[in-house]
């Protein structure tokens, strides 16, 4: 087996599509330009029934430790879970791990979510598993300062670095168009997403001239069914579209909306901003420092009424092409690739 100074272990596109996944692959693309020798261990069992998840993770064990065996310097790089299934399968393998690893191989965790703290309050396995987890964990990627308390919360030792997230398929420029009054919304099909409650509003008699297309792969198949059946006309149900192809798919749209109720720092926020795309939103994780607190398109989360009201305010709102400006101009300032390719660097530059 070959050396490898970087083991990046986690889910990957095109088998897996979420904010995760196309986390991985840009922190990939950007290491493998700087290091030659990058080892993958790709988790892609969501699809997976139950005796074949817990094949693919022993799998998955049995390769990250003979990596580690093998490389006595580096970094194990992977994502940290905030499910306490996750957590347990990580702890599985954490404590193994350390003892395998020398002092010159770093574990370095990346932590995507922003409700660590209301997880780890929530039960007291959940603190256990966590506490545990910190334990064997030397550096942990933030997506904000928002979170670093948090962090320290759990353990005070360790290391907190923060990387904001970015748009893989960065835009050049403001994409103006007249207002059609068509929404879109890009997200998975999973009930905790806040689907439902979006689909809800665009019954109403408030929306019935406005339209919702969603786009998003089906990892529910009776919820995506259940919603065919509840729909109304003006809303459509769309298949996961290719990563290529969304800022295309963007520009046939007046404004992105994302009803999900926990969210650390969408990746699809930012695909939107980068255009200068408006966003409507809830008032949750990192997204109100994303949009500026003052943002008048966020809604109280899993508020059906809410979201509503900010859908038709959106509606009612006469100069659109504000809102494009001063989004995109957060994008630049805070969140390019040229600045996120700058933090991976710097975060990864002690190999």
């Amino acid at each position: 087996m070959s050396r490898f100074r970087i083991i990046m272990w986690g889910e990957f596109p095109p088998n897996t599509h979420n904010g995760i996944s196309v986390s991985n692959k840009m922190i990939f693309d950007i290491l493998q330009d700087q290091f030659r020798d990058i080892a993958v261990v790709e988790e892609n069992a969501w699809n997976k029934k139950f005796v074949g998840k817990i094949i693919h993770f022993i799998k998955n064990y049995f390769r990250v430790s003979a990596y580690l065996l093998k490389n006595k310097n580096g970094i194990l790089y992977f994502n940290l879970p905030l499910s306490t299934a996750g957590l347990f399968r990580l702890l599985i393998f954490l404590p193994v791990a350390r003892m395998i690893k020398t002092k010159n191989m770093r574990f370095l965790a990346h932590l995507h979510r922003g409700d660590l703290r209301v997880f780890y309050n929530k039960k007291l396995i959940h603190r256990i598993f966590l506490e545990l987890a910190f334990f064997c964990i030397d550096e942990i990627i933030v997506l904000s300062n928002l979170f670093i308390e948090d962090i320290k919360i759990v353990n005070k030792r360790v290391t907190t670095r923060i990387l904001h997230n970015t748009s893989e398929i960065e835009g050049n420029g403001i994409i103006q168009k007249e207002y059609t009054g068509n929404f879109i919304c890009l997200s998975n099909y999973i009930e905790s997403k806040g689907i439902r409650e979006l689909v809800d509003c665009f019954k109403s008699d408030e929306l019935k001239g406005l339209t919702l297309s969603i786009y998003g792969n089906i990892y529910d198949q009776s919820f995506f069914n259940e919603l065919v059946c509840d729909k109304t006309g003006n809303v459509n149900l769309n298949h996961g579209i290719n990563r290529n192809d969304i800022i295309n798919i963007l520009r046939n749209f007046d404004a992105l909306v994302l009803p999900s109720p926990n969210e650390g720092q969408p990746i699809v926020i930012l695909e939107a901003i980068s255009i200068g795309m408006p966003v409507i939103a809830n008032y949750t994780g990192d997204i109100p420092n994303m949009l500026g607190r003052d943002y008048k398109f966020l809604a109280i989360p899993q508020n059906k009424d809410s979201l509503l009201s900010k859908i038709k305010q959106f509606d009612q709102y006469e100069i659109k092409d504000e809102i494009s400006d001063y989004l995109y101009s957060r994008y630049k300032e805070n969140y390019s690739n040229r600045i996120y390719e700058g933090s991976v660097r710097e975060i990864f530059k002690r190999l």
